[in-house]
């Protein structure tokens, strides 16, 4: 992989997110109050499946710890690389479970600008662990 490529995969969850967030801010939008509930549980259970899905993963990767592409990852060098990525889906994952739920106590602008960060680094993130995960595979 070239440099390039290395860095584009780094930093395009954040490309995808703070154009999103910065137009959330510039052009705010608002959740119907009678839709609300329905806004936050469905999001709750995105995070939630993000979470799920990435902690299997988790628990898959551990599982093939000493197999052949395992140890054909790490002596690449990638592992490590990998390993972070994974990291950071959970955690962004986590933070727009959080910030989901501070929306059950009132929705203001702020709360919408961080669910849309938090919601699109958490799509994009797990977006890139399923396109490195499908490289290693084969697909």
């Amino acid at each position: 992989m070239n440099r390039f490529n290395s860095i584009f995969e780094a930093v395009w969850p954040w490309l995808v997110a703070l154009p999103l967030t910065t137009w959330v801010y510039f052009c705010p939008f608002t959740i119907p109050s009678d839709r609300s509930g329905d806004f936050i549980n469905g999001s709750l259970t995105i995070s939630a499946l993000l979470i799920g899905f990435l902690a299997t993963s988790k628990s898959i990767m551990m599982a093939y710890k000493g197999n052949r592409v395992f140890n054909a990852i790490k002596a690449s060098g990638h592992l490590k690389k990998l390993i972070g990525y994974l990291k950071f889906s959970i955690y962004s994952a986590m933070g727009f479970l959080g910030v989901t739920f501070t929306m059950y106590f009132g929705i203001t602008d702020l709360k919408l600008c961080l669910w849309t960060l938090f919601g699109s680094i958490a799509a994009a993130s797990f977006l890139r662990m399923i396109i490195l995960q499908s490289k290693l595979i084969g697909e």
